[in-house]
């Protein structure tokens, strides 16, 4: 349900782009880098101006997915904060 929610709420690239194999590869992406910050101690803040300004910044129209995707991995449990994780979220993402 969380996931849904989350694909749902992504502005821009979903609704720029579709759901097609690029957009989940991106989205997902962005799912694995905002699990590896949260693992690592960082906060949302932090992770979401890492990905949307300097050198680490997503491209648009997916630079607009970033705070849905980041709080969603932030509303997590810590044991969810795998790369399975991601992996996951790229599979479901797929099938829309």
């Amino acid at each position: 349900m969380a996931l849904a929610l989350a694909l749902l709420l992504a502005p821009g690239a979903l609704s720029a782009q579709g759901l097609g194999k690029e957009n989940c590869r991106q989205t997902s992406a962005i799912v694995a880098t905002a699990i590896e910050g949260r693992r690592a101690g960082e906060r949302a803040a932090a992770i979401k101006a890492r990905l949307t300004t300097g050198p680490e910044a997503v491209k648009p129209p997916y630079d607009a997915t970033v705070p849905t995707l980041v709080d969603w991995v932030f509303a997590l449990d810590r044991a969810q904060l795998t790369p399975v994780m991601a992996r996951e979220f790229e599979a479901q993402c797929l099938k829309y």
